[in-house]
């Protein structure tokens, strides 16, 4: 639930786009979707359902060697950074960089 919000931030796919935007929701169970600002020139990459599991002992969430990529948030300081693979042939993959808002 602390992952779901809206994140700026730099997000890296065939050129570095500063001031982007990512938006995260539930899906059910420990799954989120990792979608960017509809109408942006990167709006283009592809959207991920990924699933996420809280670290022991800590407020952060993680999400590391699944097939989708690899996400991990720091709570405390609002900081994000996802990778994502590709799933299938055309999938434009991304870095992203940033900050909860």
């Amino acid at each position: 639930k602390r992952l779901v919000g809206t994140y700026k931030g730099t997000l890296d796919a065939t050129q570095e786009y500063f001031n982007a935007v990512i938006v995260i929701t539930k899906e059910g169970g420990n799954k989120v979707k990792i979608a960017p600002k509809p109408g942006e020139p990167y709006s283009n990459v592809t959207p991920k359902t990924i699933n996420v599991k809280a670290i022991p002992n800590s407020d952060d969430v993680e999400a590391i060697g699944t097939p989708e990529g690899t996400l991990t948030y720091q709570h405390s300081e609002k900081n994000i950074l996802i990778v994502t693979l590709p799933g299938s042939p055309g999938d434009v993959t991304y870095n992203f960089r940033g900050t909860k808002q």
